[in-house]
């Protein structure tokens, strides 16, 4: 099963996002900051990282710069969204 971790700190659009993708067969982990994202990733290695760019505590553009300075994560797709107007 291909695994999803999703750093979004709107509870709607995390559930949207893990309710559609659950049922198309994916395993999916929502964060609600980067603080939180960070620590899924010890236990949980996703195939594709969804992270919102504004979140509480750590925000997806400092989360982003971490995971990539993280040697097992370097070759894992990270898509970057915001709802931002």
């Amino acid at each position: 099963m291909k695994k999803i971790l999703i750093a979004e700190d709107d509870k709607f659009l995390a559930s949207a996002y893990k309710l559609k993708l659950v049922k198309v067969g994916f395993e999916i982990q929502i964060a609600g900051d980067g603080n939180e994202a960070l620590e899924i990733l010890k236990t949980f290695i996703p195939d594709l990282m969804l992270f919102d760019l504004v979140m509480p505590v750590k925000d997806g553009f400092a989360t982003l710069e971490e995971v990539r300075k993280l040697p097992e994560f370097k070759d894992i797709p990270i898509l970057v969204a915001s709802n931002l107007g």
